[in-house]
């Protein structure tokens, strides 16, 4: 149970933070100018609610890249060193895989291979065949499971159904409590929508992976 909150309300899992927190207040912005300027027209309105919703797209798209493990494992690297280092696995098993790759390096050269060809070469034969044998036990391939996503959920819904409370403690309802809880609500279901995307976005990546081994 306890390592399951922390997986909940481990809320620092979150990347560009300071994106999604100008997606929200531009959207409250939007719902508080909305308020107060009966007159506005439709353009505007299409400005200022576009950009929070773009902004809320782009942040959900560049927090879940910031997240993905096996990023490295898909570009082309002529450096082994590079490639190494690049991969989120332990020191002693990039140690390993480095002595690795460097000799069978080694041996495509003296086998008249050119030193770009050669690690090229041992490059692609560690993705597609010593893959399993070398990181059986790395997490290089143990793709997040997003749990904060769900965390920021409930803490947002939880916000917001405090917030239902102040007009009774204030005496006064404020239309910026309302448009802080509308936002509250909108982003938690945003945070579900993005767990669940996330989690088909996964198993996408983990089939394509297991196909390339």
């Amino acid at each position: 149970m306890n390592t399951t909150l922390k997986k909940l309300f481990n809320l620092t899992d979150i990347r560009y933070p300071w994106l999604l927190l100008i997606s929200m207040c531009a959207f409250i912005f939007s719902l508080y100018y909305d308020k107060n300027h009966t007159n506005i027209s439709l353009a505007y309105q299409w400005m200022t609610y576009g950009f929070t919703i773009i902004s809320a797209t782009v942040w959900s798209i560049l927090n879940y890249i910031a997240h993905i493990k096996i990023s490295a494992n898909y570009k082309k690297y002529d450096n082994i060193d590079t490639y190494v280092e690049n991969l989120l696995i332990s020191k002693e098993e990039k140690l390993e895989l480095k002595g690795y790759l460097e000799d069978y390096s080694s041996d495509l050269i003296s086998q008249g291979k050119t030193k770009e060809e050669s690690i090229q070469t041992a490059i692609n034969q560690f993705r597609v065949q010593e893959f399993t044998s070398l990181s059986k036990n790395s997490s290089l391939f143990n793709l997040p499971i997003h749990y904060y996503l769900i965390g920021y959920s409930l803490l947002s819904i939880t916000v917001a159904t405090l917030l239902e409370f102040m007009p009774m403690i204030l005496k006064q309802s404020p239309f910026l409590f309302s448009a802080i809880q509308f936002m509250l609500i909108s982003y938690c279901i945003g945070f579900t929508g993005s767990f669940f995307l996330y989690k088909l976005l996964d198993s996408i990546i983990s089939k394509k992976t297991n196909n390339d081994r």
